[in-house]
């Protein structure tokens, strides 16, 4: 089935906006996007906390020895 009007000039006046639209929407996701890529550039590689000199942040360094000579009551020993 074909249209019942074809009227070409007129549907060119009446699609002239929409396709404007949607190309202006398309500029402003394009510009979007490179925005969002330049402040991934500059943010996505700096560390969020700088470790210090020790390599150890905050206070997850244990203050005394893991492994001690002490001997465990019960514990099976053998020597």
């Amino acid at each position: 089935m074909s249209a019942p009007q074809t009227n070409l000039e007129k549907q060119k006046k009446r699609h002239r906006g929409p396709l404007a639209g949607i190309a202006l929407g398309i500029v402003v996701v394009g510009v979007m996007f490179l925005v969002w890529l330049i402040w991934l550039s500059d943010n996505g590689q700096t560390p969020r906390e700088a470790t210090p000199e020790g390599g150890v942040i905050g206070n997850s360094a244990p203050e005394e020895p893991l492994v001690t000579d002490e001997v465990v009551p019960g514990a099976d020993v053998q020597n």
